[in-house]
């Protein structure tokens, strides 16, 4: 065989080579798109399955934020009522303990503590010149008064303690003999005057001790000498320092309401000066 005839010989093959080639090309563009024809089905219900899926997810997520906010609102008021339950609580407890407070004030010994002496003082400090100070023969009276005295002569008022017998030889009278009630304390103003009274009044109640006022147009009447007579001789003003009242016998200081100190600056009884 010549090189001619060789070279045509592998020629031809090369040639059949290609055709195979592009045969089997098609076969494969035609297979790829067969390929794609039969999988789109498959296709498109796996995407519709997946779309669903995270629609459903999203659905779920919607619902579970809700229901965390739900919850979060929830706690903040279940935690808004447990606030105002402990504050109710706690008002409850300042009540009882103020209550409770007053109920052993009321049964203590009789004598002013050092901060009620220091209020009074300070209420009525250089408002308060001579004043006189009548005490009872009772033991606790008499230190009830000496008390009242400390307060009175610690605001400068010039105290004078009346007492009958000798300088040397002082009595306590075991009665006043005037129109004074012989229990709790009592401050006193002849001649229509009552500044003073009002003055002291005031000052005990801010110190949490109830007292009375009393005042006259004319000096007090009393007994002397077993006669009844229109002036007894007592002095103005004047503190009656009488037998401790049982107790509860007066308005008691844990039945005043808290805002009462409060109602009575507004509205003020028609005693108080304007």
């Amino acid at each position: 065989m010549t090189e001619i005839e060789a070279a045509a010989y592998w020629l031809d093959w090369i040639k059949f080579g290609k055709n195979v080639g592009a045969f089997l090309v098609a076969i494969g563009v035609a297979a790829e798109f067969l390929g794609d024809f039969i999988a789109k089905p498959y296709e498109d219900k796996i995407e519709a399955d997946r779309r669903a899926e995270l629609a459903r997810l999203n659905n779920e997520t919607v619902k579970l934020t809700a229901a965390a906010e739900a919850a979060r609102a929830s706690i903040a008021d279940a935690q808004a009522r447990a606030a105002e339950a402990n504050q109710k609580a706690e008002v409850e407890r300042l009540e009882r303990v103020r209550i409770e407070k007053a109920i052993i004030d009321e049964l203590a010994q009789r004598n002013l503590k050092r901060e009620q002496i220091e209020t009074i003082s300070s209420a009525v400090k250089g408002r308060v010149g001579v004043i006189y100070l009548y005490p009872l023969s009772d033991p606790k009276a008499s230190r009830y008064a000496f008390a009242i005295s400390e307060a009175l002569k610690a605001a400068g008022a010039d105290v004078k303690l009346m007492l009958s017998g000798t300088h040397d030889a002082p009595v306590f009278p075991d009665k006043f003999n005037v129109a004074v009630s012989i229990t709790g304390v009592t401050i006193y103003e002849s001649n229509g005057k009552h500044e003073i009274v009002d003055l002291l009044v005031d000052a005990f109640r801010q110190a949490g001790v109830t007292i009375h006022g009393q005042w006259s147009d004319k000096a007090l009447p009393g007994v002397i000498e077993g006669k009844w007579v229109a002036d007894a001789g007592v002095q103005s003003p004047a503190v009656f320092v009488g037998l401790r009242p049982p107790p509860f016998s007066q308005f008691p200081a844990y039945a005043t309401p808290p805002d009462m100190e409060e109602f009575l600056k507004k509205h003020p009884p028609p005693w108080v000066p304007k």
